[in-house]
C-alpha cells in the first residue's frame, strides 16, 4: 500500500500522473486491494492475538490507508 501510494504521489507531483490511464486504474485496483487485506489481517490479528497494542496498531494503520484513498 505504501509503495503505490508513494508511486501516485510522486507521479502527480511530477505531472506525469493521469488517473484514466490503464495504469492509473491498475495501481487505484492494487491500493484497494492492498487497504482490503490490510485491514482484513488487523482484524484478523486484533482477535486471535493475545497482545492487543500490536493489533490496535496495525488497525490504525489500515485505518489511514483508508481515510488516504478516500482524500
Amino acid at each position: 500500500m505504501a509503495v503505490t501510494y508513494s508511486t501516485i504521489e510522486y507521479l502527480y507531483r511530477r505531472g506525469a500522473w493521469n488517473a484514466e490511464s490503464a495504469f492509473g486504474d491498475h495501481l487505484h485496483t492494487c491500493f484497494a486491494w492492498a487497504i482490503l487485506i490490510s485491514l482484513g489481517l488487523a482484524i484478523t490479528g486484533l482477535i486471535r492475538d493475545h497482545n492487543r497494542l500490536i493489533g490496535s496498531v496495525a488497525l490504525l494503520l489500515s485505518l489511514f490507508g483508508i481515510l488516504t484513498a478516500v482524500r
